[in-house]
């Protein structure tokens, strides 16, 4: 039964209304922790579950996401791009389809910052392929290259990226070692697009005008 119906309760977690909205993850939590299907059809909404503004579900997320991997670690995090995906997909509908509103982190008290992706890095980080292969296609999505590239999405990345609590120099090397061929192919033109950019709706073109073009810049 749980089977027949699983797409329609996993599409009842997408939704604004938090009481459909919890029933629904009551479900899933119990035909995940029962095995009554296969993890990896849930893992994706487990984890976009981690972004939600109501703590309780943050946190029932992230202790089923933990107990997942402790149980099937040996495929668990095979599909972790997709993953990623569903979170900007459900922080999309959270805003009502507005990519422009969406943020890759949320700020607590005004002062402390931290990326969306926090939960789900700090699950996979003890596993060092795992993590590296993870920063690797987070950074391969803010390629322009890629057939599948979404400006607002790579913006979404980039904003985690930047706001991930890294704990080891590895980690930080990693990402600057694979972004460092994207700027070198692509950072000329965009900056040439930028400047363009700023000279044609702002006026400036001086480098000392730069703070003030960017404090005015908004991606569209």
């Amino acid at each position: 039964l749980m089977q027949q119906f699983l797409s329609e309760i996993l599409e009842c977690l997408f939704t604004n209304d938090i009481n459909l909205k919890t029933a629904s993850f009551d479900v899933l939590y119990v035909i995940l922790e029962q095995g009554l299907v296969h993890p990896l059809k849930c893992v994706p909404y487990v984890v976009a579950f981690e972004t939600c503004t109501e703590k309780t579900l943050r946190d029932r997320a992230i202790k089923l996401h933990k107990s997942l991997t402790e149980k099937h670690a040996s495929f668990i995090h095979s599909k972790n791009s997709i993953c990623v995906y569903k979170t900007y997909e459900y922080q999309l509908m959270l805003f009502g389809n507005d990519e422009k509103k969406i943020k890759g982190y949320r700020v607590y008290n005004n002062e402390y910052v931290e990326a969306l992706l926090t939960p789900m890095f700090n699950i996979i980080r003890d596993k060092r392929n795992k993590r590296n292969e993870f920063l690797t296609n987070l950074v391969k999505a803010c390629d322009q290259r890629e057939k599948t590239f979404n400006r607002y999405y790579s913006r979404y990345i980039i904003e985690n990226l930047a706001t991930l609590e890294y704990k080891t120099q590895e980690e930080i090397l990693l990402v600057i070692y694979r972004i460092q061929p994207i700027l070198a192919e692509q950072g000329q033109t965009l900056l040439e697009y930028v400047d363009h950019y700023k000279e044609k709706n702002y006026g400036y073109t001086k480098m000392s005008d730069k703070g003030t073009f960017f404090s005015h810049i908004n991606l569209k």
